[in-house]
């Protein structure tokens, strides 16, 4: 997997979550899936149901922060092989009256799938 198919995996997904598309969000996220949170909460998704769920869950979550879109404010990616890559980025999320809602970062394992993307 490529640094370019990464960020270009990781910027059509956070067009999905700027858009708040709970179905374009979901299409890249793959079982099994684990989330981890530097709170110490965990998830693991084991079918593809759970994972629609799961971006609704947070797009329900956006709406209710008032959340616009994700400023993409550093991307890095590494090639792990053909297949694998990391993906870490820090981002502002901004609020639809353009007040900053927070910054954050995070940490995504990517596998290429069959139909190409991460």
């Amino acid at each position: 997997m490529t640094s370019g198919t990464i960020d270009e995996t990781m910027r059509s997904y956070n067009g999905a979550f700027s858009a708040q598309d709970s179905r374009a969000m979901a299409r890249h996220f793959h079982v099994p899936l684990l989330v981890l949170w530097s709170d110490g909460r965990v998830r693991a998704f084991n079918d593809r149901p759970a994972l629609d769920e799961f971006a609704a869950e947070i797009v329900a979550s956006m709406r209710q922060l008032d959340l616009s879109r994700s400023d993409v404010l550093d991307l890095q990616s590494r090639e792990m092989s053909p297949v694998y890559g990391i993906a870490s980025w820090s981002f502002e999320r901004i609020a639809r009256d353009g007040r900053s809602l927070g910054r954050l970062s995070a940490t995504y394992a990517l596998v290429r799938t069959e139909a190409g993307g991460g």
